[in-house]
């Protein structure tokens, strides 16, 4: 399927009195007013208590799953909206060399941000990947004692069976003395 950024090209309106284009100029005439949005970050946390019953490992695995998504992100656009009209024409001039310096400093600490999240999750990705052998490897101990404590329980009754024969067998050899 093709994409197309024109409304035009996907809804079609056969209505004379309605005129399209001119909807369509105030729309995005309105869209050009607005803040920029930023994304909700804890939109992408996902939630257990909303998302369902899981448990905890499934829990833990899929926050780990969203910091490794969003540890190298940085959510900082740029703030300044774009004019409508020339006051707002004047004011971004004076706005744009000081939202400049600022986004400098800004940029800098956010990169320290990233470096330190970066850090953070592969100690995390470390922890995960070791809990993980260490539950495969108690898995296999338990397994192995459990192959262990079935060889000794038959080894057991083998040697009860013995014990059992060899003292009806004595209990025989008394009787015919």
């Amino acid at each position: 399927m093709e994409r197309t950024d024109d409304l035009e090209d996907i809804i079609e309106i056969r209505d004379p009195e309605i005129n399209v284009a001119e909807i369509m100029a105030r729309i995005r005439e309105n869209l050009a007013k607005r803040e920029p949005s930023d994304p909700e970050i804890d939109s992408l946390v996902f939630d257990p208590g909303l998302g369902g019953f899981i448990s905890l490992e499934d829990g833990l695995k899929q926050s780990l799953q969203q910091a490794n998504l969003v540890c190298d992100k940085i959510y900082v656009g740029d703030q300044i909206r774009s004019a409508t009209g020339l006051k707002d024409q004047l004011a971004n001039r004076l706005r744009r060399p000081l939202h400049s310096l600022v986004r400098f400093y800004t940029d800098i600490l956010s990169s320290k941000q990233v470096a330190f999240n970066s850090a953070a999750v592969r100690v995390l990705n470390s922890l995960a990947q070791k809990q993980e052998r260490e539950v495969l490897k108690s898995r296999e101990d338990i397994e192995q004692l459990r192959r262990e404590l079935e060889e000794l329980r038959q080894t057991v009754e083998q040697l009860r069976c013995r014990s059992g024969a060899e003292r009806r067998r004595d209990a025989g050899e008394d009787r015919e003395d």
